[in-house]
């Protein structure tokens, strides 16, 4: 009986080598298939993600000062603020809303990045003094730096002489 396993393995063993050929190239023309297909659409999808990932984390940002600054202009009475003044929040409320606006243009989102981010800075100085939580403000001008390096990156590398 052993004999006759032994030549039944072989028979199984040379049928194997036989076909594997075929089975490999045939796998491997799925395989390329597949990979031109998958190639396509990451191409596609990258053509959508890529903007989108891009102007996210400004789209955050913004989303953070549109709200602030209206709040500014729509309700100017407030009277727990540093400045009582209902022009100076009302002045404050439109530089915000053209320094956001700065922002999300391509051409001008240096300056609206360093208008954002001077005003931010100015906040934290004056929840330090107030004794208020600080370490959110901070996180915000951060943010704000970032996602303009993220849209912009070259406009923050210095620029080399030859």
């Amino acid at each position: 009986m052993a004999i006759t396993a032994t030549k039944k393995d072989r028979a199984i063993n040379h049928t194997r080598e036989k076909a594997l050929p075929f089975l490999v190239a045939k796998r491997w023309q799925t395989f390329k298939t597949n990979r031109t297909i998958n190639n396509y659409n990451w191409m596609e999808m990258n053509k959508i993600l890529k903007p989108l990932l891009t102007w996210l984390p400004s789209i955050i940002i913004t989303l953070f000062f549109i709200p602030n600054a209206l709040d500014k202009i729509l309700n100017s009475n407030q009277s727990d603020k540093i400045v009582a003044n209902s022009t100076i929040m009302i002045a404050t409320g439109i530089f915000l809303l053209i320094s956001t606006a700065m922002f999300l243009y391509n051409k001008t989102v240096l300056i609206g990045t360093t208008l954002l981010a001077l005003y931010m800075t100015f906040i934290v100085f004056i929840h330090m003094y107030k004794g208020k939580p600080y370490e959110v403000t901070i996180l915000i001008v951060m943010a704000t730096i970032f996602a303009s390096y993220i849209r912009k990156p070259h406009l923050f590398q210095q620029k080399q002489e030859l």
